[in-house]
């Protein structure tokens, strides 16, 4: 993680000048002339860079290592006034640090596959949610009818209006110690998004039958609710992100959080097209039903998660 500038030049095809050696492999060097091209140091505070990883190469990596250096293992050939690298890091990481990663990026994983419950049942809002709304509820404030695109408008106010609540709300309890880990606060919002679709099931309910409309009033509770799930779900999942993935992962786990967006879309489009056999009630209350359940797997299983983050909690950004 600390050859990030080199690997940046690496991929640009940057050739890499060799250089003097410093001084603290210099009494080495002389012993190992083969290994003097190979060696090149990118930084002080005991960071190096071995180039190549023949014999020489691997041998200067043991070397360096045995004297408290950070180093980079890489793929090269040798080029006019340099060497140019063009490979990744091979160098093996310590068992410890091995077990912590794949821990972490354990936990990454098991909360992403709760992550796309919860966008799949939020992805309702511009599907189900809208078509119910413009269907099977009353739109009338006086003599005016509320469009029923302007619920789209209710997440997003919603979103503004508290979200700086949050965020103190989070700072106060971090500041007092009682700041909810991370799989608890998503416990939260799939609780609160369920929540949210109970107030569907009773729109649904009061709709059944004959010509009858359900109150608009039911949507705008549900779009609070799934707003407040939404808060302690998606700022809380990107931060986790940031903390857990390992240094050089950290890019692509961001965009295996956004490609889940994608997953749950495609998975919410499928369980709205439900809605027409099934019935609304039906939809809404299996998705209200799915989510308190694994709201209740995952507050059973925080405490193991919390325990494979190894700290990472306590990292401040």
């Amino acid at each position: 993680t600390q050859c990030e500038g080199l690997c940046l030049r690496a991929k640009k095809g940057t050739s890499v000048g060799i250089g003097s050696l410093e001084r603290y492999v210099a009494d080495w060097a002389q012993a190992h002339p083969e290994a003097l091209t190979r060696a090149l140091p990118i930084a002080r505070n005991k960071t190096v860079a071995v180039v190549g990883s023949g014999p020489a190469g691997l041998t200067a990596a043991g070397e360096l290592a045995k004297r408290g250096y950070t180093v980079t293992i890489f793929e090269a050939f040798h080029a006019a006034g340099g060497v140019l690298i063009y490979g990744i890091p091979q160098f093996r990481l310590p068992n410890d640090i091995v077990e912590k990663e794949v821990d972490r990026l354990r936990v990454i994983f098991m909360l992403f596959i709760l992550i796309v419950l919860f966008w799949a049942g939020f992805g309702q809002a511009g599907g189900l949610l809208n078509l119910y709304a413009a269907g099977n509820s009353v739109r009338l404030l006086g003599t005016f009818e509320v469009p029923a695109g302007w619920f789209q408008s209710l997440n997003p106010l919603f979103i503004v209006l508290l979200a700086p609540l949050f965020s103190v709300a989070w700072s106060k309890l971090g500041e007092i110690g009682r700041n909810p880990v991370t799989p608890k606060k998503m416990t939260m919002g799939l609780v609160l998004t369920g929540i949210g679709f109970l107030a569907m099931v009773a729109a649904a309910l009061e709709s059944h039958g004959g010509d009858a409309k359900a109150s608009m009033w039911w949507l705008v509770i549900a779009y609070f609710f799934h707003t407040t799930g939404e808060l302690c779900i998606s700022p809380v999942g990107l931060s986790m992100v940031t903390k857990l993935a390992p240094l050089r992962l950290a890019s692509l786990m961001m965009g295996v959080w956004f490609l889940i967006n994608f997953v749950a879309n495609w998975l919410a489009g499928i369980i709205g097209s439900y809605a027409e056999s099934l019935g609304e009630l039906s939809i809404f209350g299996g998705l209200a039903g799915t989510l308190f359940f694994f709201a209740i797997v995952l507050w059973t299983l925080s405490g193991t998660l919390v325990r494979w983050m190894h700290g990472a909690e306590d990292i401040k950004h």
